[in-house]
């Protein structure tokens, strides 16, 4: 996923386009119906078209709170379960495993639906992505990161208090499920750091509607707010949308500006 990342910013640069990721948008500007930039902490950047992949709340809420429509608040979705994202660095190369890996027994279908009624399964499920089999690129020779994933309650439950206590108890259970398969049996031996993200971090650092890692289930009645050159994409009108929906969804927006502005121009 990182390579091909670094291959859409290659296109983009060679288009002529100019990417800057420590820019925080504060506000979507307005002119009228119109979209025409965005506010950013030091400068207002102009623009023909804006488009916005933020949640649906969030954009209302945070972005567009000059826009004369209706205000949406995390009250009008039905969020997803959040996740625990841990997040290694090791100093050996598993290459056995895959680039995607599942831990799960006959009581998957329980683990994954206790996320959504606030509180961990006893028996969990895990999703390790561990990239180092297909790309090397990512940490230096001999060495590799890893990504283990566990479905959690979202900030909207009982359960969103990450205190290290609980980080620590759940961070155990994990590596307890891990370091069951043979292969990874001395996954403890080789970490040489160790972080965490959990749903507070998600809502806090990342603008996620309650820390909802997919998304909302449902999207509310009321439409989006149709603002001229202003589109949306992602959680705003998919919710549940992973990378390859968001692909898609991509392609789309991109095919419906360009015939929209053939459209003007003929």
């Amino acid at each position: 996923m990182a390579s091909f990342i670094q291959a859409l910013a290659q296109l983009v640069v060679s288009l002529g386009g100019i990417i800057e990721t420590t820019q925080p948008v504060s506000e979507i500007v307005m002119a009228g119906h119109e979209a025409v930039g965005v506010k950013t902490a030091d400068n207002v950047r102009l623009a023909d078209i804006v488009i916005c992949n933020a949640s649906a709340a969030y954009a209302s809420e945070k972005l567009l709170p000059k826009a004369k429509t209706d205000t949406y608040t995390d009250d009008d979705f039905h969020h997803s379960c959040g996740v625990l994202q841990l997040h290694l660095a090791l100093d050996t190369v598993y290459h056995e495993l895959k680039v995607h890996n599942c831990y799960y027994d006959r009581s998957l279908t329980k683990a994954l639906r206790a996320s959504y009624h606030g509180y961990v399964a006893p028996k969990i499920a895990l999703y390790v992505y561990y990239p180092a089999v297909v790309d090397h690129t990512l940490a230096p020779k001999g060495q590799s990161v890893m990504t283990v994933v566990l479905r959690v309650p979202n900030e909207t439950s009982q359960f969103s208090a990450w205190n290290s206590r609980r980080k620590n108890r759940i961070v155990k259970r994990m590596m307890t499920v891990l370091t069951q398969d043979e292969r990874l049996s001395d996954l403890s031996e080789h970490i040489i750091s160790m972080s965490l993200i959990t749903p507070t971090e998600m809502k806090r650092d990342f603008n996620v509607t309650s820390g909802s890692a997919f998304g909302t289930i449902n999207q509310p009645i009321k439409s989006l707010p149709t603002i001229a050159q202003l589109y949306f994409i992602g959680d705003a009108v998919d919710g549940n949308a992973g990378v390859h929906r968001i692909l898609q969804q991509s392609r789309i927006l991109s095919e419906q500006i360009l015939a929209e502005k053939r459209s003007i121009s003929s």
